[in-house]
């Protein structure tokens, strides 16, 4: 079920991309950054039970292919940003929450 929201909402931020718009396209850039890496930390912590050993390979990969979309999603967004001289709160989130993920 949530892997189907997810990827509603990564359809309807890539519709926005069409629109033209800079300041929304930079916003939709870094929300579906925001989307991957959110689920990615929600997988990491809602923690498993003992009788589901089987699936933990499955499950971390999972977690570090969101994380690394979420890497993608916002180096985009970042440069997205630079060559259309966008300056606004999404971008500074997606420099912030970039630099956090790489642990800057």
């Amino acid at each position: 079920m949530a892997a189907t929201h997810l990827a509603e909402a990564r359809a309807h931020y890539a519709a926005t991309l069409s629109h033209g718009d800079k300041g929304w396209s930079a916003a939709a850039l870094f929300r579906m950054a925001d989307l991957a890496h959110g689920h990615a930390d929600a997988l990491a912590h809602q923690g498993l039970p003992a009788a589901v050993p089987a699936d933990r390979p499955a499950i971390a990969a999972r977690i570090a292919a969101l994380r690394d979309e979420a890497v993608q999603h916002l180096r985009q967004t970042l440069r997205f940003a630079r060559r259309e001289g966008v300056d606004s709160p999404w971008t500074r989130r997606a420099e912030a929450l970039l630099a956090q993920i790489e642990g800057r």
